[in-house]
């Protein structure tokens, strides 16, 4: 992966249009391993949206699940996804490094407005996230939106410490 620095746009005062307000909802849970299992982490928002972060075994890098329940009658009541994340990605996506871009993905930032982005993984404006790319903000959208705060960001950081070495 190429990289570059990239000087980041300005913070919105307002959340961006491709993010979701259930983004709002979003809390960490405890970060394993328990009894031998791998590090994992558990972000939700009751019933409506849930991620999963668990780690790969026998290799670097990461699995980040997620599924959303939609209401109101659509024909496909939920979405979901997968990515692969190697630990620097992860940091990038649910914590606070902004210092290194991946130059394929500047066009997302440059057409919807970020701090950092990768295509095909997350886009992130400050602490405005969604996974794996930028939407039309509504209910609905396969991707999941995540205000990313301290909480968050520091189970994400427990969570690497935590990972298992095999």
């Amino acid at each position: 992966m190429e990289e570059t620095k990239h000087t980041s746009t300005k913070v919105p005062p307002a959340p961006p249009k491709w993010w979701n307000a259930h983004g709002n909802e979003m809390t960490a849970g405890k970060v394993g391993p328990l009894d031998g299992v791998p590090a994992e982490l558990f972000i939700s928002s009751g019933v409506i949206a849930h991620i999963k972060i668990n780690q790969v075994q026998r290799r670097p890098k990461w699995t980040v699940d997620w599924l959303l329940h939609h209401f109101g009658g659509l024909d496909i009541p939920h979405s979901g996804g997968r990515i692969e994340a190697d630990t620097r990605e992860l940091l990038q996506m649910l914590g606070s490094d902004d210092r290194e871009q991946d130059a394929g993905s500047l066009w997302l930032i440059e057409r919807y407005g970020g701090t950092v982005a990768l295509q095909g993984k997350f886009i992130r404006w400050g602490r405005y996230l969604n996974i794996s790319g930028p939407g039309t903000g509504r209910n609905g959208d396969a991707n999941i939106s995540v205000y990313v705060t301290d909480e968050i960001e520091q189970a994400v950081r427990t969570l690497i410490e935590r990972r298992r070495t095999v």
